[in-house]
Order: C-alpha cells, then sequence, then structure tokens
C-alpha cells in the first residue's frame, strides 16, 4: 500500500496533474449529459470512485487558488491604503519629506546624524514614528538592519520635488 500514499503524495504536489484528474473526472461524470453522442456514460459502480477523484481534486486546487486570491485582494488593499489620493501626508509628515529631499535626496539619512536634526523641538521618538508612517503610505524606506538610517524612495522623492517646487513658488 506504500504505492497509493506515494501516489496521493505527487498528486498533491503536481498542480497539472490534478488539474489533469479534475478536468477528466467531470467529463467522465457528466459528459454523457451533455455530448452523449461522443461520450460514453460511466458505468455506475464507477461512479463513486470517479466522484472521490473529483471532489479530491477539485479541493487541492480550490486550496491552492485561496493564497493567489488572498495576495491580489492584499495587494489591492495596500495599494488603496498607499496611493496619494487617499492618503496624503500630515503637516510634519510633509516638513520631513521637505528636510530629506532637501539634504538627503540620494542618500540614507541617519537619524542619529545632528544634520537630520535641523527642526526644534521633534524628539528621536517622533523622528522614528514619522519615518514608520511615512514608510506605510510608500514615501520612505527603513534601513532593514538599522532603523535610525532612511532614505526617499522614488514615490517619495517625487512628492518631496513638488513640495519643494511649492515652496519656491
Amino acid at each position: 500500500m506504500q504505492w497509493l500514499t506515494d501516489l496521493i503524495k505527487h498528486i498533491t504536489i503536481s498542480k497539472i496533474l490534478a488539474g489533469a484528474l479534475f478536468i477528466t473526472s467531470s467529463i467522465l461524470l457528466w459528459g454523457s449529459k451533455i455530448l452523449p453522442a461522443i461520450i460514453d456514460p460511466t458505468p455506475q459502480e464507477w461512479r463513486w470512485f470517479i466522484l472521490c477523484i473529483f471532489i479530491f481534486s477539485l479541493s487541492l486546487l480550490v486550496l491552492w487558488s485561496v493564497i493567489p486570491v488572498y495576495r491580489f485582494f492584499r495587494g489591492i488593499g495596500i495599494w488603496v491604503v498607499r496611493h496619494p489620493l487617499f492618503n496624503t501626508p500630515s503637516q510634519i509628515e510633509e516638513i520631513m519629506l521637505d528636510l530629506i529631499g532637501r539634504k538627503f535626496a540620494n542618500d540614507w539619512l541617519d537619524l542619529n546624524n545632528p544634520a537630520s536634526q535641523d527642526s526644534d523641538g521633534i524628539s528621536k521618538l517622533e523622528l522614528l514614528a514619522l519615518s514608520k508612517s511615512l514608510e506605510k503610505k510608500g514615501l520612505l524606506e527603513i534601513y532593514r538592519f538599522d532603523e535610525d538610517r532612511v532614505r526617499l524612495t522614488p514615490r517619495g522623492r517625487n512628492l518631496a520635488l513638488t513640495l519643494i517646487q511649492k515652496q519656491k513658488t
């Protein structure tokens, strides 16, 4: 009976085989009702087995499709949250984008650096909170190994450029 468990294991791994089993079993179950001239009816004593194959392959295909569907809708949600029409930066976030855009447009900014703390009254915790907020909006990238290092994303650079140009006029 080792062969049966190996066969089930390979079927659960192979999406193409599961898809082929699904199509074949559905044709064997309902093909004679749709095209009786072409497809012969399945013997009654085999219908239960074909129905089991149909349910098994259908459940595999549904389980495999759940994750991509979830990722698709999650991606749409992230896009909506980061879209500038739905999520504009606050005034303090605009000040931080302006500061980074003027001095560190292409470089990593170290929040421990005194040059990054030009604005009076902003604490280190507020800078970290602002950087997290801007990262969620897709405007700032936080260095993976040190949360004190940040830089503008391309979208953040575009927004900082428009803010700088708006201040000049």
